[in-house]
């Protein structure tokens, strides 16, 4: 819901349906638990939904998104 409030565009990749995904996300954990969602911005791993959450109450989730691509409005 954070990331559709800021209209940014996303690309989701659905574990369940293909195990490369799974294989990949879990090597970029470097071993960590898995747990979904896993969100990464231009690469960069940030975390899970906590993770998403405590951005956004500390004000820093918008900085984060600076230079993203934005869904047009409608």
């Amino acid at each position: 819901m954070i990331l559709r409030g800021f209209r940014v565009v996303v690309d989701e990749k659905a574990i369940s349906m293909d195990s490369s995904y799974r294989k990949e996300l879990q090597c970029l954990l470097n071993g960590k638990a898995l747990s979904l969602p896993q969100v990464f911005i231009r690469g960069k791993h940030i975390g899970g939904a906590e993770d998403v959450m405590l951005l956004q109450e500390g004000g820093e989730w918008e900085k984060s998104l600076e230079g993203c691509r934005k869904k047009e409005c409608g």
